[in-house]
């Protein structure tokens, strides 16, 4: 669906099966993984790792810990934020909010068949 509303776009992400959540949960490559990859963006993985773009976490770097496409929340690891109980949990960011510096390649095909 094709609309300039926000609220409509929030809604339709959310709506979304989740081979397309996959491709909303993409993040930019640095200048670096641009130019060697020729891609702009491609799906974030738990194993990337990542800096923090936006945000009062914004410059921090870290390993992707998790990936969950329900809620399209990427948590990293060693971020958390603790609760007023004095309990410590996860941070979710945003993939858009995130910029991948380095990529978890142990998949050979990752790359291949990404962004077509």
């Amino acid at each position: 669906m094709i609309t300039s509303k926000p609220t409509k776009q929030r809604v339709n992400a959310k709506k979304a099966r989740t081979h397309t959540k996959r491709k909303l949960m993409s993040s930019h490559l640095s200048k670096e993984l641009r130019t060697k990859y020729k891609k702009r963006a491609v799906p974030v993985r738990s194993g990337d790792e990542v800096i923090i773009m936006r945000g009062s976490y914004q410059g921090l770097k870290g390993k992707v810990e998790q990936v969950k496409r329900k809620p399209l929340k990427v948590f990293i690891e060693g971020i958390r934020s603790e609760k007023k109980n004095g309990t410590k949990t996860k941070v979710g960011f945003n993939a858009s909010n995130l910029m991948i510096i380095s990529l978890n390649t142990s998949d050979a095909k990752r790359l291949k068949g990404e962004n077509k």
